[in-house]
């Protein structure tokens, strides 16, 4: 009796680290394509990719605040660092921070590009 309770709680565990492991390797799978196609991925209903927003967000910053990145900043609500960091594409725009750009530059009259 014992020796059939034993065998069937290591069945048991068996098959959860087999039904648990399998979630794991498709959540990563999962993962791993959307960081693949994040570059392509579109940040609003406009279809607008994160090379799009950049130039977006460097026109603003060159017509509007003198180039400056700190003054940008600011205005943007982030972090110097952050906005350098999308210029030099170690981190995305998202959509929150090309929703203020396109709003900053309709407030200054900056033409932005389509």
């Amino acid at each position: 009796m014992n020796k059939y309770l034993l065998l069937g709680g290591a069945g048991v565990a068996v098959g959860l680290t087999y039904a648990l492991r399998g979630k794991r390797t498709r959540t990563q799978s999962k993962r791993n394509s959307a960081n693949a196609n994040q570059d392509s991925a579109a940040l609003d209903d406009a279809g607008t990719t994160n090379e799009m927003a950049v130039q977006i967000v460097r026109a603003l910053r060159d017509n509007a605040f003198e180039g400056n990145d700190e003054k940008l900043a600011i205005a943007l609500g982030r972090p110097a660092t952050e906005i350098r960091s999308w210029f030099d594409s170690s981190l995305p725009v998202d959509s929150d921070g090309l929703i203020k750009a396109r709003g900053l530059a309709e407030e200054r009259n900056v033409d932005i590009p389509r």
